[in-house]
């Protein structure tokens, strides 16, 4: 207020000299930034006439006020000259250094002279580039551009990203900008290669200014490339040996960063080691292996990016300088792969010295059952084994049916000092078949069972129709009795049927039990109505007698054992009875003939009085 009262004063002092003179005056403030708006050029026109026709003056004691930060225009001056009642425009231009101002209206009065509203001069707008930052290498395709907005005027328009990834530099995007914004992204999608790129920001006043740099970038999205891991041995003896791990790596774009060798002890205890690179696209370490047992090697290759690339190197194997026995549970096998109750067969084991040295008389013992739990021994071998060597260990098993889990132990008497004890022990369980399978004409050939299994026949071998039935030998079967297994007498649904025939047999954890033949969670796989001495039995329980679908075998129960609970159950342990029907001259596994029919082998001791027989029933029709 002091500033225009003293202006005014100046302009009372001049009028008197020029009577004709019509003065406009006011005041330019500073940029917000700080700079002075003395020496800057203000312009006074008419927008009528347009802004060609134009008088001006410079702010400050350059200028025709004389005041800092103050101007003076006779508007009379103007070619045209000026009018009460005219609307002049006035307002700072661009003097080469982006400041400017806004324009600012004044009604020309009856005075001689007018006060113009205060005119702030502009600070240009300003952008930062945020990301990428300079020199950023990315691993990625998608881009996404961060730059800053600055305006103290908060005026600020629009804001343009600029760069070079199309092949030249040019314009690649504009956005508006809202108030209170702070940054805009662009995201751009670039292929691999090293860009430039910028920002520019502009106001309303036009007024626009690029950020102080360009940033360089890089977009690399492959991995790089190992091409070989490799060591200049395949096996050491003793703990005291360092390996040497080369690795051949490159990447197209940025090139290799850093390579990484990561060696993986036997005791799975992991080391990483920064490689030297010791020609060209070749990187080496050499490390200590000071364990015994199997080392395995990683390459990592990173590049400038993030990314990264590796190659294994598998199975370098330290050996004990001593003697080091070693049994592996996959290398315990039969000799024959599905052999028969009482089959005599071989078990074998391979036995190796992962030492250096020689062992002698190296005893291996084989048991049935875990030897610290009551396990059977079945037999043992004496063998010398050479030093990084191995030999097959063997020996004669008669076969039992049902799961046998064979453990084998080398250096069972522990002759041997080794560094390592936990490998001389190792197991693999045996399903042998559970099942035997009878087929015949006019007389019974028995198929699969061990010799102690005798099949009595109860008829007069001849020309046959009907059913066969085999039952255990102390069975005595009212035939009019029979129920399908899995059913109650009154034809309801019984749970366990099958899993109470399991405990009777002692087959409830063999792979091939009788629930696991013939149910699935207890219920029957597949049933069908049969009929036997001219009565209908529905939902009979069946399996194919062999891999040919024309045999089947059912599994039935005698009601008339039922003591009181009208199902079957093991504290009454009814008789049951397998059942086939009799198909003349059909083609079976084995041959053509007129039945074929399956039954467990433990059938024998389903009554304990007698396990060696079954009986084999025709039904004559």
């Amino acid at each position: 207020m002091n500033k225009k009262i003293l202006f005014i004063f100046l302009v009372l002092l001049i009028l008197p000299l020029g009577s004709a003179a019509h003065y406009i005056v006011g005041i330019v403030e500073n940029a917000k930034d700080g700079t002075n708006a003395d020496g800057h050029s203000i312009i006074l026109w008419n927008p009528i006439i347009g802004i060609q026709e134009n008088i001006s003056d410079i702010i400050g004691p350059l200028g025709n006020s004389r005041t800092n930060n103050n101007y003076m225009i006779d508007c009379e001056l103007l070619p045209s000259g000026c009018n009460v009642t005219n609307t002049l425009s006035l307002k700072v231009i661009n003097n080469g250094d982006n400041y400017v101002s806004q324009e600012k209206n004044v009604s020309v009065g009856g005075f001689g002279y007018d006060i113009v509203e205060n005119i702030t001069l502009n600070s240009p707008p300003n952008t930062t580039l945020i990301y990428p930052t300079n020199f950023e290498n990315i691993s990625y395709s998608e881009v996404m551009f961060n730059c800053s907005i600055e305006d103290l005027d908060n005026n600020a328009k629009e804001i343009s990203l600029y760069g070079n990834w199309t092949g030249t530099w040019e314009l690649n995007e504009t956005q508006e900008i809202s108030s209170g914004d702070k940054f805009k992204t662009f995201v751009k999608s670039i292929a691999d290669g090293f860009y430039k790129y910028a920002c520019k920001i502009t106001d309303s006043l036009l007024i626009s200014s690029f950020s102080l740099q360009n940033n360089s970038f890089a977009i690399d999205t492959n991995i790089p490339l190992v091409q070989s891991i490799s060591s200049n041995v395949s096996s050491l003896c003793g703990k005291t040996n360092t390996i040497q791990i080369n690795c051949t790596a490159y990447d197209e774009t940025l090139g290799i960063d850093k390579v990484i060798i990561q060696s993986i002890s036997p005791q799975n205890e992991i080391n990483n080691y920064s490689a030297n690179n010791i020609y060209e696209n070749i990187y080496s370490y050499e490390i200590l292996l000071d364990k015994i047992g199997i080392w395995n090697f990683n390459c990592v290759a990173n590049d400038s990016a993030g990314n990264y690339n590796n190659l294994s190197l598998n199975d370098i194997e330290v050996y004990s300088e001593i003697p080091q026995i070693s049994i592996n549970s996959s290398s315990i096998n039969l000799s024959k792969t599905n052999p028969i109750e009482t089959e005599e067969i071989q078990i074998s084991a391979f036995v190796e010295n992962k030492g250096c040295s020689n062992a002698e008389n190296v005893v291996v013992v084989f048991f049935n059952g875990d030897p610290e739990i009551s396990g059977e021994k079945i037999g043992e071998s004496v063998m010398n084994i050479s030093g990084n060597d191995g030999l097959e260990s063997s020996i004669s098993w008669s076969t039992k049916i049902g799961l046998n889990n064979i453990f084998v132990i080398g250096d069972y008497y522990n002759s041997f000092d080794e560094e390592d004890e936990t490998d001389n022990k190792a197991n693999n369980t045996f399903s042998i078949n559970s099942w035997q399978e009878i087929y015949g004409n006019t007389q019974v050939d028995k198929v699969i069972g061990g010799d102690q299994v005798e099949i009595k026949k109860w008829f007069n071998e001849s020309y046959l129709e009907g059913s066969i039935f085999v039952a255990d030998s102390e069975s005595d079967i009212n035939w009019l009795s029979l129920k399908p297994i899995g059913r109650k007498k009154d034809g309801q649904k019984s749970s366990e049927d099958f899993l109470e025939i399991d405990e009777i047999l002692g087959m409830t954890f063999f792979e091939d039990s009788v629930s696991n033949v013939f149910s699935e969670n207890q219920e029957p796989k597949e049933t069908r109505d049969m009929t036997i001495y001219q009565k209908e039995i529905k939902n009979v329980p069946i399996i194919n007698s062999t891999e040919n679908s024309d045999f089947i075998t059912g599994l039935l129960w005698d009601s008339s054992d039922d003591s009181y609970n009208g199902e079957f159950d093991s504290e009454d342990k009814e008789d049951i009875v397998f059942v086939t029907p009799i198909i003349k001259n059909s083609p079976g596994k084995y041959g053509i003939y007129d039945y074929e029919i399956r039954i467990p082998s433990k059938l024998r001791e389903y009554n304990k009085l007698d396990t060696e027989e079954v009986y084999l029933y025709y039904e004559l029709n």
